[in-house]
């Protein structure tokens, strides 16, 4: 079965300048559309950018973080 045209992960503008795009290339993080919804990679992890947020408009700094948070077992609750 062909999959439709611009079917499948696709990055998404990461800055609107080129330097901000150089950091984040620099960084090796990228933030992608994929099937579910749009998240952040450094190809050994992913994670989820929450529904409140563009995610034309994150920093390199979120979404480290983002990743990082990603990466921590949950904490049991009380």
């Amino acid at each position: 079965m062909k999959r439709p045209e611009g079917f499948g992960v696709q990055p998404v503008a990461l800055a609107l300048t080129p330097d901000g795009a150089r950091r984040f290339a620099d960084a090796g993080v990228q933030v992608l559309n994929g099937r579910y919804g749009p998240y952040i990679t450094d190809k050994a992890r992913n994670a989820r950018i929450p529904k409140d947020r563009d995610p034309k408009s994150l920093t390199l700094e979120e979404c480290q973080r983002y990743l990082h948070m990603e990466s921590c077992p949950a904490q049991p609750g009380p």
